[in-house]
């Protein structure tokens, strides 16, 4: 019994694609097959057209009220934000690593800049309520101004 259905709802999305003219051929000849031997869905093949041509005859009625989109806010919990802001970090400190040592491709490893995240909390009033991340950037010993990381 379970399968039947199953296969008569199938027929019934076939009907669909058919009327709007998107039907395969492979699925085709599997809707003629089914209806050879389906009453039930040659009724339901007929009613769905008699109704998709009535629909598509009848004249189009402009649409008469506003519509208003409303902008879906995203929350992205905290604990994710601080986890995004700890990988920030990391590759701003290996970045800064790498990128010196390879820009001279001397054999030297030089240390990067020093970045580390001071607070984050929530500002009453500031947008959707996202977390303010406050980071403070501080240089090896040796370098004097950000311009030397790279």
């Amino acid at each position: 019994m379970g399968h039947v259905r199953q296969t008569c709802e199938r027929a019934h999305v076939w009907i669909s694609l058919e009327l709007d003219g998107e039907l395969a051929e492979v699925e085709s000849g599997l809707l003629d097959r089914h209806l050879a031997t389906c009453e039930e869905c040659v009724g339901y093949r007929d009613r769905a057209s008699a109704f998709t041509t009535e629909l598509r005859a009848a004249p189009t009625v402009p649409f008469r009220s506003n519509v208003t989109m409303l902008r879906r806010r995203r929350h992205i919990p905290v604990k994710r934000i601080v986890h995004l802001a700890a990988a920030a970090v990391a590759m701003l400190t290996i970045g800064g690593t790498v990128g010196h040592s390879l820009a001279d491709r001397a054999p030297r490893v030089t240390p990067g800049p020093v970045v580390t995240v001071v607070s984050v909390r929530n500002e009453p009033g500031v947008g959707s309520q996202a977390p303010v991340i406050s980071i403070r950037r501080s240089l090896p010993l040796g370098q004097r101004n950000a311009a030397e990381d790279f």
